[in-house]
């Protein structure tokens, strides 16, 4: 619903943006990604930088509690978002 609102915002103000960067948290990024590319379409282009986490040592993720539940849970989003939730 945010992405309307960009997508509608840049419209109206004419600024003329065909691409921005999208700054999000660890692996988050890749989803929130995904559904920005797709709620703005293909006149977009979307980058992303990934915050790096503090809770957990990222190369070795599956070590920590955290890690474990963060890249499971997104990676379970990932895949809802990509195939389940935006059927055309």
């Amino acid at each position: 619903m945010w992405g309307l609102t960009i997508r509608g915002w840049s419209a109206i103000l004419l600024l003329g943006v065909t691409s921005f960067n999208l700054y999000s948290y660890d692996a988050h990024t890749r989803r929130s990604r995904l559904l920005f590319k797709r709620v703005l379409g293909s006149e977009f282009e979307v980058g992303s930088i990934a915050h790096p986490t503090i809770s957990y040592d990222p190369k070795r993720w599956f070590i920590f509690s955290e890690g474990i539940r963060t890249i499971l849970s997104e990676t379970l989003g990932y895949f809802y978002a990509r195939f389940v939730y935006w059927q055309k």
